[in-house]
C-alpha cells in the first residue's frame, strides 16, 4: 500500500523556519497503531491524517508518542495541502475532529486563517518546582485546557533566553508548558514545551494561542494581535479574538512530497458511519433508552427525584417534540446519541444531551453540539445555555471546547438536591 505524504513548514513563508508537520491524506482511516507508528517514524512534533467526509475533512493528529486533541500548525499544514496539492476550489476547508469539534481554515490573500475555539485559564498558586524546571520565576501561573499550564514572564527577552530542563518538565504533571510575555517586536511572545508527549520544544504552536489570545486581548485592550513564537526556528501568527473563537492566520510552504510504503497486508480501520439528523417521533423509545443508559451509570450521584427527571420516558420524549427540536446521531442505523433544545427566557436551552455507553469517545457529542450551533445561527436568539454537573465525566471540558463558559455554580436546593453549574455561550453568526 502506498500513501502520499507531505512535509510542510507552517507559520512561515520561508523554508527551514516555522513548524514542520507531516500531512498524510487518506481515503479511509488506518488502524490507530499504524498511524501512531507513521508519526513515530516521521519524528516530527505532529503528523496529521485526514479523510474526506461529506464536504468536510475528518482530521486527527499524532505526536511521536500519542494522539492529541488539537494541533494548530498541523491543521494549517493540512489546509495548505488541500488548497495547493488537492486543488480545493473553495476558499474554506472545513475540518471535523472527534476531540475538538468543528474547525475551519480560510484562504485570505496570502494567509491561511484558522477558526478555532477560545479557551479560558484559571490562575493558580506559585509553583517553585515548575519555575525551576522552566528556568525562570513567573509573574503569574495559570492552569490551561488539555492539561496545560501557562507561565507569564516579564518580557520577550526572558522568554527567548530560557534554557528549560526538559527532563524536569517531563516529571511534572503537565503535558504542555506554555511560557509567554508581552512582546517587544510583537504584541505577545511565547514558547511551548511538551516532553511528556514526545515534543521537547514545539517551534510554533497554533493551538496554544486559543488560550493566550483571549488573555492578551483583554490585557492589551485590542482584539487583533501579532504574535511571535520565539523558538530557534521561530514563527509568526496573525491572531484575532472573535467572540468565543480565535482566528489564527499564518503562511505555509511545502518542503517535500513523497510516498509511504506500507506492507501489502495492512488493514484499513473498520469504521461505522455516524450520521446526525433531526429526531422523529418513532425515535422516542431509542432516545429514552440512550438517556437512561448514559445517566444510569451515574445514578448513585443523583437523588431519586433528580434521576426521575433525568431519565426521560418515551412519553416525555414525545412531548418534547412540541417544545423544540431534537437531534439524534445514528451509527449503522442505531441511535447512539441525542440532544434536545427548547426556548426559555434566557435564550436557547440545551435540555438533555446523552451518548450511549457503546458509542463513547467517537465524536458523537461534538456532532450533536455542532448541530445545535448550526440551528442556533438561524434563530434570533443571542445565547445558548445549559446545566451540567461536576461529576459527569468530561462534561465541563467538552462544553468548554465548544465555547461554553462557566456562569455560576448552582446550589443543591435549586435542582432536586444535586449541585451543578450553569454554562453559556453567545451565538456567533
Amino acid at each position: 500500500m502506498k500513501l502520499d505524504i507531505y512535509q510542510i513548514d507552517a507559520f512561515t513563508s520561508t523554508l527551514f523556519r516555522g513548524n514542520p508537520a507531516a500531512v498524510v491524506p487518506l481515503a479511509e482511516w488506518l488502524p490507530d497503531d499504524v498511524m501512531q507508528n507513521i508519526a513515530a517514524e516521521n519524528n516530527l512534533a505532529e503528523t496529521a491524517f485526514f479523510v474526506p467526509q461529506e464536504g468536510r475533512f475528518a482530521i486527527r493528529w499524532f505526536t511521536p508518542k500519542v494522539e492529541v486533541n488539537l494541533c494548530g500548525h498541523a491543521t494549517l499544514a493540512s489546509a495548505h495541502v488541500i488548497f495547493t496539492e488537492l486543488k480545493l476550489e473553495q476558499d474554506i476547508a472545513v475540518f471535523h475532529s472527534e476531540r475538538s469539534g468543528r474547525l475551519s481554515v480560510e484562504r485570505k490573500d496570502s494567509l491561511l486563517v484558522m477558526d478555532f475555539p477560545a479557551y479560558d485559564m484559571t490562575e493558580i498558586a506559585p509553583d517553585e518546582v515548575l519555575a525551576q524546571a522552566v528556568g525562570a520565576a513567573p509573574n503569574k501561573i495559570w492552569k490551561a485546557i488539555n492539561n496545560g499550564v501557562v507561565l507569564e514572564l516579564e518580557n520577550e527577552r526572558s522568554v527567548r533566553e530560557l534554557r528549560p530542563d526538559f527532563h524536569a518538565i517531563a516529571q511534572l504533571g503537565y503535558e504542555r508548558v506554555y511560557v509567554t510575555a508581552p512582546g517587544e517586536t510583537c504584541d505577545l511572545a511565547s514558547r511551548m514545551f511538551a516532553p511528556r508527549i514526545g515534543v521537547q520544544e514545539d517551534p510554533v504552536t497554533g493551538a496554544m494561542h486559543c488560550t493566550l489570545v483571549p488573555y492578551w486581548a483583554k490585557r492589551l485592550g485590542k482584539n487583533e494581535l501579532f504574535a511571535k513564537q520565539v523558538s530557534e526556528r521561530g514563527g509568526e501568527l496573525f491572531c484575532e479574538l472573535a467572540g468565543d473563537r480565535v482566528k489564527i492566520g499564518g503562511n505555509a510552504v511545502t518542503y517535500l512530497k513523497g510516498e509511504i510504503h506500507l506492507a501489502a497486508g495492512t488493514k484499513k480501520a473498520s469504521a461505522s458511519a455516524a450520521v446526525v439528523r433531526l429526531a422523529e417521533r418513532d425515535d422516542a423509545e431509542a432516545i429514552s433508552q440512550v438517556v437512561c443508559d448514559a445517566f444510569g451509570r451515574l445514578r448513585e450521584h443523583y437523588t431519586p427525584e433528580a434521576f426521575a427527571v433525568v431519565a426521560v420516558s418515551p412519553e416525555e420524549v414525545r412531548e418534547r417534540f412540541g417544545q423544540g427540536p431534537q437531534w439524534v446521531v445514528a451509527v449503522d442505523g442505531k441511535v447512539a446519541g441525542t440532544v434536545s433544545l427548547t426556548t426559555e427566557e434566557g435564550g436557547l436551552y440545551v435540555r438533555t444531551m446523552a451518548v450511549a455507553p457503546f458509542a463513547q469517545r467517537r465524536g458523537i457529542a461534538h456532532m450533536l453540539l455542532d448541530a445545535i450551533d448550526d440551528h442556533a445561527r438561524t434563530t434570533e436568539h443571542e445565547r445558548i445555555f445549559l446545566y451540567t454537573t461536576y461529576f459527569t465525566p468530561g462534561a465541563k471540558e467538552l462544553y468548554e471546547k465548544h465555547g461554553y463558559a462557566w456562569v455560576r455554580d448552582t446550589p443543591p436546593e435549586e435542582w432536586y438536591g444535586v449541585p451543578g453549574l450553569e454554562m453559556a455561550k453567545p451565538i456567533i453568526r
